[in-house]
């Protein structure tokens, strides 16, 4: 699948999930994280070319369940780990980059 097709479709679905999903199990409701309508920060994300925030990485943790491991630029003191949810050693990892003030960007396997 070209990586266009391939971050479209994640995107795509991590937006499905946080509209209909925006209660975590913990009961925490992720639109109160957001300022305005949810119904257009929705759109908003959908957008190619839409920077992913932390409601997005945590929308893929949980609809791919996967721990999304994000290694910053600013050293590992920043790096983070989100995840789906409690047994977090159960679950696959998937690795992103996040250039500070900047953008995410996937980290293929080899470049760990």
């Amino acid at each position: 699948m070209p990586e266009d097709l391939a971050s479209r479709h994640v995107r795509v679905t991590a937006v499905d999930f946080l509209a209909t999903n925006p209660r975590l199990p913990s009961g925490v409701h992720m639109f109160d994280f957001i300022e305005g309508d949810p119904r257009e920060y929705l759109r908003h994300m959908e957008r190619s070319g839409t920077w992913a925030d932390h409601l997005i990485i945590l929308s893929i943790a949980h609809a791919y369940n996967v721990n999304v491991s994000i290694h910053s630029n600013r050293g590992h003191q920043y790096d983070t780990v989100v995840s789906p949810g409690d047994g977090a050693d159960e679950f696959p990892t998937i690795h992103l980059y996040h250039q500070f003030d900047l953008h995410f960007e996937a980290m293929p396997q080899w470049q760990m």
